[in-house]
C-alpha cells in the first residue's frame, strides 16, 4: 500500500508534484484538495469530475456582489469593494470577465475604470459590451469608460468587460472602481448579483 503525504495548506500546486500526495490549495477562506499519482505527473480535485494534468488548474477567483452599492454627489472614482479580488498571484495569465448591473437617473452616467494594486509589472487587456451591443475597443490600466446610467430614471443595464490579465513579479489586487460622471444628488447603483471572476490559463 502506498503511502500518502498531506500538506498544509498551499497557495497553488507546486511544480512538481510529489507522488502519492494531498494537497490543500487555498481558495478565498476555504481550501480545495487536490490528490497526485503515483507518478507525481497530475493532481486530481477531489470530487472533481476531471483531473489536471501539469500539476492541475487552480479554482477560479470569484466576488459577487451580495447587495448593492449607491453612490451620490461624487465623481472621485473609488474601487467597489464588492467587486475586487485580493491575492492575485505573480507570474501567471488570467482570462477575466466582470458583469455590472447599473440603474441611474439619465443625467447620471457613469465612470468605470479597472485597477488594481500591487501588480506594478502587470499588462492588461479587455474589450467591453454592453446591453445593446458591442464597443471592440481594447483598454488597458488607466483608462476610463463613461457608460450611459439609464434611457429612463429607474430601468437597468447590463455591461461586460472581457479580456486577459498577465501578472510579473507582484501579487497584488484587481478590481473594478467607478463613481456618477456628473456629481449630483441622484443615485447611481450597481446591484447585487454583478460580479467578477478570474480564471488563470498560465
Amino acid at each position: 500500500m502506498s503511502t500518502f503525504r498531506i500538506h498544509k495548506v498551499v497557495a497553488a500546486l507546486p511544480s512538481p508534484l510529489e507522488a502519492n500526495a494531498v494537497y490543500a490549495v487555498r481558495v478565498g477562506d476555504g481550501f480545495d484538495l487536490y490528490v497526485s499519482d503515483s507518478t507525481g505527473s497530475m493532481a486530481f480535485k477531489v470530487n472533481s469530475e476531471g483531473g489536471g494534468g501539469g500539476g492541475g488548474a487552480p479554482a477560479p477567483l470569484v466576488a459577487v456582489k451580495t447587495a448593492d452599492t449607491t453612490r451620490i454627489n461624487t465623481n472621485v472614482i473609488e474601487p467597489d469593494p464588492d467587486l475586487w479580488i485580493s491575492d492575485v498571484p505573480a507570474n501567471s495569465l488570467f482570462e477575466y470577465r466582470i458583469m455590472t448591473l447599473n440603474r441611474a437617473a439619465p443625467a447620471r452616467d457613469f465612470l468605470y475604470r479597472i485597477d488594481r494594486s500591487g501588480l506594478a509589472d502587470a499588462s492588461l487587456q479587455y474589450t467591453h459590451f454592453n446591453f445593446s451591443g458591442g464597443m471592440p475597443i481594447a483598454y488597458s490600466f488607466g483608462s476610463t469608460l463613461i457608460i450611459q446610467g439609464a434611457s429612463a430614471t429607474g430601468s437597468t443595464r447590463l455591461h461586460w468587460w472581457f479580456g486577459t490579465l498577465r501578472t510579473g513579479a507582484e501579487s497584488g489586487s484587481f478590481g473594478l472602481s467607478w463613481a456618477q460622471y456628473s456629481a449630483g444628488p441622484e443615485n447611481s447603483t450597481i446591484l447585487a448579483d454583478s460580479y467578477i471572476a478570474l480564471r488563470q490559463i498560465a
